[in-house]
Order: structure tokens, then C-alpha cells, then sequence
């Protein structure tokens, strides 16, 4: 992440609301070790989230970050910035950057949670290593993807065709175009679709992405 002056303004990416719409889709033996989920905000950190020393139950997850945000820097082994809606340099779009907080991070943490026997290769204290939880975290968020979630909010599925051709789209914007529209998705859902006068040459599949990201329609 690049550096930030101390008075950067923060906006919140995920709650709580996300976090359980993700962990309601587990099976119980998967979460039976969590105690519970840490938000914090953070201009500038070195990591997204990590698992409380103490008792090893909780997770601490990154929720509010700067709007102007990649995410490239944190991704851990196995996955892409294109996975997850994103391009492969510069500011990740906000749905990109929720999706990976929720099916990269708190997954890969919930991984560091599962006991494994400290015989097994990927074993650290008795408790899954970075490998293993690499693992964790993929083989989850495929499953999860596959299986489909109940919200319509579309960081809570993989990236679909007009998704992916609306990267195009968001690399033309200027900076002041993509905080607005950071802004309006953040606040979504909307009830009905705000003044998108400043997003120019959007084919009809990138239109029908952005109309769900701003309303959680089908």
C-alpha cells in the first residue's frame, strides 16, 4: 500500500454483516474456533488481518482503508488480482477490494485457525501454516463461488463477464471519477441508479455489472 498522510480519510470496505453473510456459508466444523472478528481501520499497515495471540480465537480484519487503494501487494499464494475483479496494477475497483477481504483475508485467517497434528507437514504449533492456510482459503472460496451466495451483492461472487470488461472502463477514469464511484458503491444499495454521467463507454454487460453493484439486483 502506499504511504499516506496520517489525516487520509478512510472509508469502510466490509462489516459485520458481510463477514457472517461469508462465514454463514461454512460449515460449523470449519468456524468452530473462532471467537470473533476485530474490525480496525488503518491508513497504512503491513498486513489485512491477522489471528489474536491470545487464545488463538479471534480474528483482527481491515475494514476501513483509503478509497485510493491496490491490494496487489497483499495477495497471498495462489491467487490473482484478476480473481477478484481487479487490474493487475494500480487502484483495485471497491468491489475488488471487498471480495478479496472477505474470500482472501478472512478466509486465509479462518485457515490459520484449523488444528492440524503438529506431525503433518504445514504444521506450526499445531495450528495451520501459511501454506495450509493458502489452501484453506482457496479451496473455500472456490467451493463458496461454486455453491453461490444468497446476498445479490455482487463482492460476494466471483467476477462475472461485465465485471471483467469493466476494468477497461475503470482504468480511463480520473481520480476524482473513481472516488465518486467508490463512494456511490459503498453506500449501495441505491434505490435507484444514481447520475452516472461522469463513466463513459461501458459495453451492455459492464452497464448491467455497475447497475448491480449500485442496486444488489439480479
Amino acid at each position: 500500500m502506499p504511504r499516506t498522510r496520517r489525516n487520509t480519510t478512510l472509508v469502510r470496505f466490509i462489516d459485520q454483516h458481510d463477514v457472517e453473510a461469508v462465514l454463514d456459508q461454512l460449515p460449523a466444523a470449519e468456524k468452530s474456533r473462532l471467537g470473533q472478528v476485530i474490525f480496525r481501520s488503518s491508513a497504512a499497515t503491513r498486513t489485512l488481518g491477522y489471528v489474536t495471540d491470545r487464545g488463538r480465537r479471534d480474528i483482527v480484519l481491515a475494514s476501513r482503508l483509503p478509497p485510493r487503494v491496490s491490494l496487489r501487494g497483499y495477495m497471498y499464494a495462489g491467487h490473482r488480482a484478476i480473481d477478484y475483479g481487479a487490474p493487475a496494477r494500480g487502484q483495485w475497483p471497491p468491489w475488488a477490494v471487498r471480495r478479496y477481504l472477505l474470500f482472501g483475508v478472512l478466509l486465509h485467517e479462518l485457515g490459520h485457525l484449523q488444528q492440524v497434528s503438529t506431525n503433518q507437514p504445514g504444521a506450526l504449533g499445531g495450528y495451520a501454516s501459511e501454506t495450509k492456510a493458502d489452501e484453506f482459503s482457496l479451496r473455500w472460496r472456490d467451493a463458496l463461488w461454486a455453491a453461490g451466495s444468497p446476498t445479490p451483492d455482487p463482492a460476494h461472487h466471483p467476477p462475472c463477464r461485465g465485471e471483467i470488461e469493466f476494468i477497461g472502463v475503470w482504468l480511463t477514469l480520473a481520480k476524482p471519477a473513481r472516488r465518486t464511484l467508490v463512494d456511490l458503491v459503498l453506500a449501495a444499495p441505491h434505490r435507484e441508479i444514481p447520475d452516472l454521467g461522469f463513466v463513459d463507454g461501458m459495453s451492455r454487460e459492464a452497464a448491467g455489472f455497475l447497475r448491480r453493484a449500485l442496486l444488489h439486483a439480479g
